[in-house]
């Protein structure tokens, strides 16, 4: 059965190339028009992060823009044996 279909794609091949390039773009199209509106605005109800940005924001409301920075220190000696020290 596959063979058949095999050999008739391949007769038909100009056929078979336009039909998936029209069948890719109405998907395309189709799925522009029923895509759902997108929310920018994320908040996860009762967690301790959800909390602390509350509290961030009510208290250092320059601070809360959600991004932040995270440090590394590194202890002088070295822990791991052929690290470059």
């Amino acid at each position: 059965m596959l063979e058949r279909l095999g050999r008739w794609c391949h007769r038909r091949r100009r056929t078979v190339v336009v039909s998936w390039i029209l069948l890719a773009f109405t998907l395309v199209s189709v799925g522009g028009m029923v895509k759902p509106d997108f929310d920018s605005e994320f908040a996860l109800q009762d967690a301790d992060s959800q909390r602390a940005y509350e509290v961030l924001t009510e208290h250092f409301p320059d601070r809360s823009t959600g991004m932040g920075e995270i440090v590394f220190h590194a202890p002088s000696s070295c822990w791991w044996p052929s690290a470059p020290c």
